[in-house]
């Protein structure tokens, strides 16, 4: 099967997978703040690269909120070029959004444009090599690629544990993700089952 066939075929399915688990999100997204904001202190990035998530994806808003006390900047993605990179924008509580022709709310042109060391990335599934399945538009892939070019970069999915597969049909253009954090805890690629201690990796 063509790789973007099985993509198409598989986005379908975790799309009603990642909608089924809409009513755990809260409790899903502050377990997951447990288990990744030690990863992410002893990194001490000065810039994150959040997202303002849709209604079933795992937010990052209560891992932001604690980044940002612990005095990291915070940025958010916009789409700026079709088929380009994302270009990250500083964002601080109460500055100004828009929302994009995606639906998703995105920083206005004004505000500050920021390179992230830690990006925290949305998905719809994910598997142990580190690869992940997005909606297929691309920006995620580009916006990695361009980031490790400029520098260091560690890539953090964000999922619910239901949302692995065993393999994702994969392309040149795939970037394979640093990092997953789910609420059952951190998997590195290619290791074992994740830990449920708090702040446990595998």
């Amino acid at each position: 099967m063509d790789p973007a066939d099985g993509k198409s075929e598989l986005r379908r399915r975790a799309q009603a997978i990642r909608a089924s688990l809409r009513k755990c999100r809260d409790i899903a997204s502050a377990q997951v703040v447990t288990h990744l904001l030690p990863e992410l202190r002893a990194r001490r990035p000065r810039i994150v690269g959040a997202y303002r998530a849709l209604d079933d994806e795992i937010d990052p808003v209560p891992l932001v909120e604690v980044l940002r006390q612990e005095g990291m900047e915070v940025a958010l993605p916009a789409v700026e070029r079709r088929r380009a990179p994302l270009v990250f924008r500083r964002y601080r509580p109460g500055d100004r959004l828009r929302r994009s022709a995606f639906g998703i709310e995105e920083p206005v042109s004004g505000a500050p444009a920021l390179r992230p060391e830690v990006l925290l990335v949305p998905l719809l599934a994910f598997d142990r090599d580190g690869h992940r399945l997005g909606f297929g538009a691309g920006y995620y892939d580009r916006t990695i690629a361009a980031l490790r070019a400029a520098g260091d970069l560690f890539a953090v999915g964000l999922a619910y544990a239901a949302q692995e597969v065993p393999a994702l049909p994969r392309e040149p253009h795939d970037m394979a993700l640093d990092l997953i954090a789910t609420e059952e805890g951190l998997i590195r690629p290619h290791g074992p089952a994740p830990s449920t201690v708090p702040g446990g990796t595998t």
